[in-house]
């Protein structure tokens, strides 16, 4: 049997600590090295590790094998208000909320700027919701208004469900079905991306071309003018993101509009039209007759610019009515 004097036990024993906070310490700076190189890596909420970075620096290494970054809670944060949306590691939108805090900026901050200058009470209609990733941020800065949500995608619209119990808002309605002009209840062929897709909200009631692997589904049709929860209040504002739809949307709504004068949140893209002057011109006459003017969103200049859709044009608009509105 082998002996060693006190003071040779307690040099080895120190050596072993000394090398247990070696290694703590290295394995702490390059955790730290990676979260800081992966930070600033461009688009990386687009990536299938998105959520490499968390389980790196955040997860203990004896804990790891026990995670599953597959399915998340992110927490997003906007104008000081703390919210969370369930993701994946390739879910564009609420990756993306989770990087810069909020969907689209600046859309979010001026849908904030005209919300906050409303009186105490109103509803902010979304068509096309999504997973919620622009109303749940608004409905918690504002829980005096109502929110109603309209989305056709089976799946994104149980997410959207989802995000508003995980944020116990009780301010947002939600319904599920494709604004149409056409009368409610009529089934319409609408192509629902797949659950792979990074991004589910380019399905559409047109099979347009960044639709990849898709589902033909049958849903019905909701008009906006026939709806209770849009007939009972002051509708305050409309954002549409239907992808290549707007302007049937907007038909199904004019008589909210006319009663109304809600400010509206539009998007358009050219290439979703098989002749996209003609629909330049029929949304222009949709809204002379309404006596309303297309502006662009404000970005970081705070500058909007007034509108003619004559010639190309894609991204958001906004319409707002004129003064004797």
């Amino acid at each position: 049997m082998l002996y060693m004097h006190a003071e040779e036990f307690f040099t080895v024993e120190n050596k072993m600590v000394w090398w247990r906070r070696k290694k703590l310490k290295i394995e702490t700076f390059w955790f730290r090295m990676v979260k800081f190189f992966y930070s600033f890596q461009a688009n990386n909420y687009r990536k299938e590790n998105y959520f490499f970075n968390a389980t790196m620096v955040n997860v203990k290494e004896a804990n790891r094998k026990s995670i599953d970054p597959s399915d998340a809670i992110v927490k997003c944060s906007f104008k000081d208000k703390d919210y969370l949306l369930h993701s994946t590691p390739t879910s564009l939108i609420q990756n993306y909320a989770h990087k810069y805090g909020v969907w689209e900026p600046d859309l979010a901050n001026f849908i904030y700027c005209i919300l906050q200058n409303q009186s105490q009470s109103g509803l902010f209609i979304d068509i096309g919701a999504n997973v919620g990733a622009t109303t749940i941020p608004q409905a918690l800065n504002f829980p005096c208004l109502d929110f109603l949500c309209i989305e056709a995608h089976p799946k994104v619209f149980q997410a959207l469900k989802t995000n508003i119990k995980l944020n116990s808002l009780d301010n947002i309605c939600c319904i599920n079905g494709a604004v149409s002009n056409r009368a409610n209840g009529t089934e319409l062929t609408f192509y629902a991306q797949r659950a792979n897709a990074n991004n589910l909200g380019l399905s559409s009631l047109h099979l347009n071309d960044d639709i990849e692997d898709y589902d033909v589904l049958s849903v019905n049709s909701i008009k906006v003018d026939h709806l209770n929860e849009a007939n009972s209040a002051k509708v305050l504002m409309i954002k549409v993101d239907t992808q290549g739809n707007e302007l049937d949307v907007l038909q199904s709504s004019v008589n909210i509009i006319r009663q109304n004068h809600p400010i509206i949140l539009f998007e358009f893209e050219e290439r979703y039209h098989d002749d996209p002057q003609k629909m330049r011109k029929d949304i222009t006459k949709f809204f002379e007759e309404l006596k309303y003017k297309l502006f662009t969103v404000p970005k970081s200049e705070n500058v909007m610019f007034r509108l003619r859709l004559d010639n190309y044009y894609r991204g958001d608009i906004v319409a707002i009515p004129n003064k004797d509105h």
